[in-house]
């Protein structure tokens, strides 16, 4: 992540962390079994070097869970008498490397 206040936060709730961009992973090839990736595509800058490092980061037979808003509704709606916003549509998927 590039938040160091989620940073902070994952810290203090015993997860190991990462300042760096998914651009530039300093991860070693083939490190993870498994990554997960969740509204960040749609905010970087050179989308392919973020894909090219989320399949280097990927073991061979591991998965890659991506997702992206997708045309989100963000007109206000009412529930339970409270104005909230809704993303009503999510393009996502689970890919796994051979």
């Amino acid at each position: 992540d590039i938040s160091s206040r989620y940073l902070s936060y994952a810290i203090k709730v015993g997860a190991e962390v990462c300042l760096a961009k998914v651009e530039d992973m300093p991860y070693r090839d083939r490190f993870f079994d498994t990554v997960v990736c969740t509204d960040v595509l749609e905010h970087v800058l050179d989308l392919n070097a973020a894909i090219f490092q989320l399949f280097r980061v990927v073991k061979h037979g591991g998965h890659l869970v991506i997702r992206v808003p997708y045309r989100e509704n963000l007109e206000p709606i009412a529930v339970l008498g409270r104005r909230v916003r809704e993303a009503s549509s999510i393009l996502g998927m689970c890919i796994r490397r051979e």
